[in-house]
């Protein structure tokens, strides 16, 4: 995908999704507000906030890969603050083309 390996790290590529804007993000340091999810926000830039992470959220695409259709999973690894990791895959799924 975007002429990448397999096995690379395409994070830059997604966004907060538009749909969880009306979500206030709340600190995981001191439990305040600190705020709403904004329109194209990176995960970088989320998670720069030190929230707590909702277990809901919905990421898309910033670009549409150029070799599409094609049939790819994606690895999910999430660090906890004392260091362990939570790793998920997702089975197969085919990306085509938004009509």
């Amino acid at each position: 995908m975007f002429g990448m390996d397999g096995d690379c790290d395409v994070t830059d590529r997604f966004r907060l999704s538009s749909e969880f804007m009306i979500y206030p993000v709340f600190s995981s340091e001191d439990c305040k507000m600190l705020g709403r999810i904004e329109e194209g926000m990176t995960i970088d830039d989320y998670l720069a906030l030190k929230p707590f992470v909702n277990a809901n959220l919905l990421f898309r695409l910033d670009d549409i890969p150029e070799d599409l259709p094609l049939k790819t999973t994606f690895t999910v690894d999430i660090e906890l603050a004392d260091g362990r990791h939570i790793t998920s895959t997702t089975p197969a799924v085919t990306i085509d083309h938004l009509r």
